[in-house]
């Protein structure tokens, strides 16, 4: 037979295997035949269909044959070792005076571990891994977590520190408090801060808290809260503190531009005429100073209208502000609780404006890294506005360095334009350039960059370097504090990359025969210059100003003093003067009022009253 013929019949062999193979692939598998059950059939059997080829039998009793993926995660599941860990042995220290109800539980990767009555516990860990450890408890709390390294014998002592708790109930409101009304949120600050929601029906329990003062601050959508609460935390204590809820002051309203067409995405907040809530007499009693609270605001809908709940009684500030307008204020009230005030309208209008544009010093142009700053030099509080920014007005700059910032005042602005180094000029100072005096309408403001200036304080003559403390304040409020590391040791500090202007340097000294020492200089720093003061210690007081309104409640006012100098901001806790003769002037919002004092070797505490 040839090598022809035999090849013809090998392939004629492999078809007919392959038509083989595929016609057993396509026979349906005979279905299983049915177990018959030992219990006799009824007489009349109801029809039964065949189950296909790849259908569990109903009729069979035995569960259908696992494919291949599920035999494959059965034999992965056996293979698989359990998690190896190791046993743990430890003891918790009880401190002295913990409560006999005090029941513990110990934490550690993601398990807990009962503690027993003699502080004995076991808890396991995973080999070869760093595992912390915690306590669960109502009074008892670790300053830190316990750390088990892999490398540590398994042995665990925990020495927790004795807490309190803090029961907290919320009174008043619809009824006495409803399960239906939304919960309020509050804010407990002290050692240990914390941020929870309180149901009207219902007591919140705080543990675990450090000893110490506490404050709770409540707000709620629709209620008012009377004021906070101040409570003082034992160590094994449990407080009971009450917050009370009135209804709330409800605003409705709209606002609208100079040509009446509502304007949308207007941000409409309130505060009290102050600025902030009174203080109650409680609290002024425990000398509990209030901090500034962020105002509730909201934003206008696509028709200009706007609504806030949930406000205190009293007289309010309400403010409409949106980017590229003026922002417009007006004082409402004052208002009982629960009351609801319909068709308060807000106009905006257009304002002024102030452009121009920003030279490099070779005559050039540029816009990245540039930033320019506008002041309100009659306004000391109010915002600064930044090119570009988040300000409600409208600013910006185009790649030739021109700027435009719409919405403002009247002025006058302090303009300040600064431009950032590239990464390649790390080492350089941002070059600035500054413009005072700038009224509201300019369109062709001309700046110049140039190196910023330089401040140095030398140390005050017989005065020692470690005992000395300085503090620096420009003129837009920015605070220079620190002694710096000048290299000579005559230089007591020294500040570049300063904005050129005029800056008030404070210096306090060691206490001397007749009290305290202190220096109070001016310097006027120039760009690209080195300006360097040395101050002369004098016998200082301490002053302190407290702002008020006429009923006696505290005011969060900025406080100014002045001697010869520009005005100097005072800190909230005071501060210590060189004796002499200080115009003193607190300002919040457009309201101020102003004080002299006589400062003459004794603490001074001043009392303003804004109307």
């Amino acid at each position: 037979m040839s090598a022809r013929v035999r090849l013809l019949l090998l392939a004629g062999l492999a078809l007919l295997g392959t038509a083989w193979i595929a016609s057993v692939e396509r026979a349906p598998i005979p279905s299983p035949a049915p177990v018959r059950s030992p219990v006799p059939a009824p007489e009349t059997e109801p029809e039964i269909d065949l189950p296909s080829a790849r259908a569990p039998v109903a009729s069979s009793g035995r569960e259908p044959l696992p494919t291949s993926d599920a035999l494959r995660k059965r034999v992965k599941a056996r293979r698989r070792p359990p998690p190896r860990k190791r046993s743990i042995t430890g003891i918790l220290d009880y401190p002295p005076g913990t409560p006999g109800d005090e029941r513990v539980t110990v934490v550690g990767g993601g398990e807990a571990f009962p503690v027993a009555r003699d502080g004995s516990f076991v808890a396991s860990a995973p080999l070869r891994r760093e595992i912390s450890f915690d306590v669960r408890a109502r009074y008892l709390y670790l300053s830190e977590p316990a750390i088990l390294s892999a490398t540590d014998p398994p042995e665990l002592r925990l020495e927790p520190e004795l807490g309190g708790v803090i029961r907290v109930r919320a009174s008043g409101g619809p009824a006495g408090g409803s399960e239906a009304a939304p919960p309020a949120s509050v804010l407990l600050d002290g050692p240990s801060s914390r941020t929870f929601e309180l149901p009207l029906a219902a007591p919140v329990e705080l543990g675990q808290l450090p000893p110490g003062r506490y404050e709770l601050r409540a707000e709620h959508p629709h209620l008012a809260a009377l004021f906070g609460s101040t409570v003082d935390v034992q160590a094994g204590a449990v407080h009971d503190v009450e917050l009370a809820f009135v209804p709330g002051v409800t605003l409705r309203g709209h606002v609208r531009g100079e040509d009446g067409e509502p304007l949308p995405d207007a941000t409409v907040s309130v505060g009290g005429l102050d600025g902030l809530a009174p203080a109650t007499g409680r609290e002024l009693a425990l000398g509990v100073r209030r901090r500034r609270a962020a105002p509730p605001e909201r934003a206008s809908d696509e028709t200009g209208a706007f609504e806030l709940r949930g406000l205190p009684s009293g007289r309010v500030r309400l403010t409409a502000s949106r980017r590229g307008l003026l922002p417009a204020e007006v004082e409402l009230g004052p208002f009982a609780a629960g009351a609801v005030v319909e068709d308060v309208e807000l106009v905006l209008s257009r304002g002024s404006s102030i452009a121009g544009r920003v030279w490099l010093p070779d005559g050039s142009t540029t816009s990245l890294g540039l930033e320019i700053l506008l002041e309100d030099e009659l306004d000391p509080t109010a915002a600064k506005i930044r090119v570009p920014g988040r300000h409600p007005s409208s600013a910006g700059s185009d790649s030739a360095g021109r700027f435009r910032a719409a919405g403002l005042a009247r002025g006058p602005f302090r303009v300040t334009a600064r431009l950032r180094p590239r990464p390649e000029e790390a080492r350089r100072a941002p070059w600035i350039a500054v413009a005072r005096g700038v009224p509201g309408g300019t369109e062709n403001l001309r700046l110049v960059l140039g190196e910023p200036g330089r401040l140095e304080v030398r140390v005050p003559r017989d005065a020692v370097r470690d005992d000395l403390r300085v503090l620096a304040w420009g003129e837009s409020g920015r605070t220079l504090a620190g002694s710096g590391s000048p290299p000579e040791p005559d230089i007591l500090c020294r500040w570049a990359g300063l904005v050129p202007g005029r800056y008030t340097v404070w210096v306090r000294g060691p206490a001397g025969p007749v009290g305290s020492t202190a220096a109070w200089s001016v310097a006027d720093v120039s760009a690209g210059r080195t300006t360097a003061v040395e101050p002369r210690l004098l016998p200082a007081s301490a002053l302190d100003v407290e702002v008020a309104d006429a009923l006696g409640h505290a005011l969060a006012a900025d406080v100014f003093v002045q001697s010869d100098g520009p005005l100097l901001r005072l800190p909230d806790d005071g501060l210590e003067l060189s004796d002499g003769v200080y115009r003193v002037r607190a300002v919040l919002g457009r309201r101020a009022v102003e004080g002299r004092v006589l400062l003459a070797g004794e603490d001074v505490h001043l009392r303003l009253v804004l109307e």
